[in-house]
């Protein structure tokens, strides 16, 4: 197998695993019949092309082409990013006293903060 019929290959992987078994095959012989056509390569085209061609499919098999879904979606999947944000934003200002030294007058706070990061990071892995 060449290796842009294995980047085609891989890129159908953007599509719901049901698309896939019924249309992949066929998807990948036009891929494969415009190559030994002779037509001009455009193979960073059509992977971007199969790309947004997937997740479109992926969206319409998720909410079943519902605005209403769509948007409750986005709201949630924008709640989660503010949320890793803020996590992030939150470590770094407990690791910042340890790197630059203990200029606050709460460094006891930090301390704090730090152990009770240690304790509750463990007990939400296992969770998950």
């Amino acid at each position: 197998m060449r290796i842009v019929d294995r980047c085609y290959f891989l890129t159908l992987r953007a599509y719901p695993q049901a698309f896939r078994k019924e249309h992949g095959e066929e998807m990948l012989a036009t891929l494969a019949e415009a190559r030994d056509a002779g037509e001009s390569p455009h193979h960073l085209r059509q992977l971007v092309s199969l790309v947004f061609g997937g997740s479109r499919q992926r969206w319409l098999s998720s909410s079943n082409g519902s605005l209403v879904t769509t948007v409750r979606q986005g709201l949630a999947w924008g709640v989660l990013v503010l949320v890793a944000r803020q996590a992030g934003l939150a470590v770094y200002d407990l690791i910042q006293p340890f790197v630059r030294g203990w200029e606050d007058p709460f460094s006891l706070t930090y301390l704090g903060l730090a152990l009770g990061w240690i304790a509750v990071l463990p007990a939400g892995l296992r969770s998950s």
